[in-house]
């Protein structure tokens, strides 16, 4: 995930601050942030799938067929990760150095001039 994406994931999905982003999270913060933000959507795709699969089967399964199993009929990818797979943000992904995010910083502040500059036009 680029740093754009997760600025946008995180500054404007989940609503944090810009300063919180840029100054006050640590790469691990925003780990947990994201895997927890996820975890949310996961679940909600899951009861959605969960009402479409009882409104499926509700009238009974046609003669000689059986019910597939859920994951069967309307698989996630999330299905075919087991419990070991999930490794609470430690996969080994680099944390960026101070030199990367004080590169960041400074695209980030010429990025906002240049469109300060555009608005006032």
């Amino acid at each position: 995930m680029s740093v754009h994406e997760l600025f946008r994931l995180l500054v404007g999905e989940i609503g944090i601050s810009r300063r919180e982003f840029w100054y006050e999270l640590t790469w691990r913060e925003v780990r947990a942030i994201v895997d927890g933000y996820n975890r949310r959507r996961r679940d909600s795709w899951d009861q959605a799938r969960l009402v479409a699969y009882h409104v499926a089967y509700c009238m009974g399964v046609p003669e000689g067929k059986t019910v597939p199993l859920i994951t069967e009929w309307l698989p996630f990818y999330w299905d075919r990760q087991s419990e070991s797979d999930d490794t609470d943000g430690n996969d080994d992904l680099p944390a960026p150095t101070p030199s990367i995010v004080k590169n960041l910083r400074r695209q980030m502040e010429e990025y906002n001039r240049a469109h300060a500059a555009d608005t006032t036009k």
